[in-house]
């Protein structure tokens, strides 16, 4: 199904999240130039994240959650330079997450936790300055918290429980975190660690599941509004530059008829007409059985050879009702006892070689005749003379 997707190349969000898709993530969705949000969490995905995501260079949402992704984390994500929330916790990735994350600077979330990374906390996250939540619990991170972590003055969320790290905790990592309780806005969790060791002024552990569930609810809400936000207003920038080149239009009157590029139907149209004086016969070079020739200067000075199909007869409004179902039952009868007989009955017998509708008449009764005798070959069963075959194979002029 996802294969399939990747035709889409126009498609601006794609949400396929709580169903049952299985197998990996095709390459071929790195087609979506045009992607702002993809979103495939809770499925049933496994393989790697695909190299080639890093061209969706309009990516602004990846969430990839709660599926069965392993190997490490693609090192192609961090081209995605629009990218403002990248979801990929709950899966089996490991490794270590790429040095190159620090490139995203648009980035307002990050969610890795329940999976199994390792080796220390980047120092290059630190350039993430307008990152709002930082969530890398349940892994197997180990060493100690960076200073530069303190660079972060916009986040609201820091997660780093239920890993290895280990060292004192730096308090210039957390200077933005006021002293009165009633003031503070950022939520951090450092609990279920090897041995971290300090104290932060103002900092105290969640004391209860509840309280954490109401803090990821929180969080997540606040997430999913800015990347709505984010959306919105990405797909709005579109539309203005897509009504600004509308009413810029290119100059392709009188352009190449034979570009497909700038190709106009209408206003080929108009030239051939005004080139021909509406299919003047002193332009036509020759007739055929379908149509006419004629010859055209074109306005861009190029000369042309038109063909001008003839109108078929079963495009009048005479023949615009068709038979019914018992009609033409008789005319297909009619027409096998016609051949039974000229093969059966008549001597010597008589192949018509050349059998179609154009051969059937139909009188007023609609009974059916075979007609076009002269192209006909009388078989003698003694003889063994041919002839020269002039046009189709199968057909004998008279």
């Amino acid at each position: 199904m996802l294969d399939v997707i990747g035709r889409l190349t126009n498609l601006v969000a794609l949400n396929l999240y709580s169903n049952y898709l299985v197998g990996s993530i095709p390459s071929s969705v790195s087609n979506l130039t045009n992607l702002a949000s993809l979103f495939l969490q809770i499925n049933q995905l496994d393989g790697s994240i695909p190299e080639d995501i890093g061209r969706l260079m309009n990516l602004v949402a990846l969430n990839l959650s709660s599926n069965c992704l392993v190997c490490l984390i693609s090192s192609s994500v961090t081209n995605l330079a629009n990218l403002a929330s990248l979801f990929l916790q709950c899966n089996l990735l490991n490794g270590s997450i790429p040095q190159e994350i620090g490139r995203l600077r648009n980035l307002v979330a990050i969610n890795h936790s329940s999976n199994s990374l390792v080796d220390p906390i980047l120092s290059s996250l630190s350039n993430l300055t307008n990152l709002a939540s930082l969530v890398l619990q349940c892994n197997q991170l180990n060493g100690s918290i960076t200073q530069e972590i303190g660079r972060l003055m916009n986040l609201v969320v820091f997660d780093l429980s239920s890993n290895s790290l280990d060292g004192p905790i730096p308090s210039s990592a957390f200077r933005h975190i006021p002293s009165s309780l009633s003031q503070l806005t950022t939520s951090v969790d450092l609990y279920d660690n090897k041995d971290l060791r300090g104290s932060i002024q103002g900092f105290v552990p969640c004391p209860s599941m509840k309280h954490n569930l109401v803090v990821i609810i929180l969080v997540s809400t606040l997430l999913f509004l800015i990347s709505f936000f984010v959306l919105v207003i990405f797909i709005l920038c579109r539309q203005y530059r897509a009504k600004a080149l509308k009413h810029d239009p290119s100059p392709t009157k009188n352009g190449d008829l034979f570009c497909i590029w700038n190709f106009d139907g209408k206003i080929a149209f108009e030239d051939i007409i005004r080139a021909t004086e509406y299919f003047d016969i002193k332009y036509c070079i020759g007739t055929g059985g379908y149509g006419s020739v004629y010859r055209a200067v074109l306005p861009s000075g190029k000369v042309v050879a038109l063909k001008k199909l003839h109108r078929l007869d079963a495009e009048q409004p005479a023949y615009d009702t068709s038979f019914q179902i018992e009609t033409k039952v008789n005319i297909v009868k009619g027409v096998a006892h016609a051949l039974s007989y000229m093969h059966h009955d008549f001597t010597p017998p008589i192949v018509h070689q050349d059998i179609s509708s154009n051969n059937i008449f139909l009188n007023s009764e609609f009974v059916a005749f075979i007609a076009d005798f002269g192209t006909a070959r009388l078989l003698d069963p003694y003889s063994s003379n041919r002839t020269i075959i002039v046009g189709t194979y199968g057909y004998i002029a008279p």
